[in-house]
């Protein structure tokens, strides 16, 4: 199912994929039955679980044949810079005219990314924070600019305002480039289901439209 909602002075861009940014989950600690223990079970029809999630809910429930396997072996860690370069130069074939580099690397869990109008490049993650990317003497430099947030995976901007969406709120931080140091947000949505699980968002403006965010709710029926 998917929402349209409509805000005033609400528009994203959606940024080309220029370069590279490494995907790694974190924090998860998984259930275990051991050996001897029960199958690891969790009731998907209690409100209980969609508000609030085991850590490892991704994995589903404990089978016969995963006894004593789980935690399982966990998700790749952030690829070293020049090992990442490597694998960029001699993988990655393009067509004539085009080009590829690495912008920067140790972006944990990145999402989704947007250029403000200065260049920034914005990215959100899928854990609590978000990043900003700028260039300075010729190199890209990533900072986090905004903590605190539950999976702030999607983000847009307009009128020099970036806005984030996270599981259950889409969040306004106007005049952006000018705050990197300290953004103050608003709310300015906060009608999302609260259910982490298939939850994060992403944010697609219409050009044909100034002013509306399409934002995806829940998996694909």
């Amino acid at each position: 199912m998917t929402v349209i909602a409509r805000m005033s002075r609400a528009l994203s861009m959606w940024a080309a994929f220029v370069g590279a940014v490494v995907f790694a989950y974190g924090g998860l600690i998984p259930r275990s039955a051991g050996a001897d223990g029960p199958l690891v079970h969790s009731n998907a029809n209690s409100r209980d679980f969609w508000e609030h999630p085991p850590a490892d809910w991704y994995m589903g429930d404990e089978t016969a044949a995963q006894r004593g396997e789980r935690p399982y072996p966990a998700q790749p860690m952030p690829t070293p810079h020049d090992e990442l370069l490597k694998l960029v130069s001699e993988n990655i074939k393009l067509q004539p005219g085009f080009h590829i580099e690495v912008l920067a690397s140790g972006v944990d869990c990145a999402r989704q990314m947007v250029f403000g109008s200065d260049g920034t490049l914005y990215v959100g993650c899928w854990n609590d924070h978000v990043f900003a990317l700028k260039k300075e003497n010729g190199q890209w430099v990533s900072k986090i600019i905004i903590k605190g947030l539950r999976m702030p995976t999607g983000v847009g901007f307009y009128n020099d305002a970036l806005y984030v969406a996270d599981i259950g709120k889409i969040h306004k931080y106007p005049d952006i480039a000018n705050y990197l140091e300290n953004p103050e947000g608003e709310i300015v949505y906060s009608d999302f289901p609260p259910y982490t699980s298939h939850g994060w968002k992403y944010m697609v403006s219409d050009p044909e439209m100034p002013g509306w965010f399409y934002i995806p709710v829940g998996p694909p029926l």
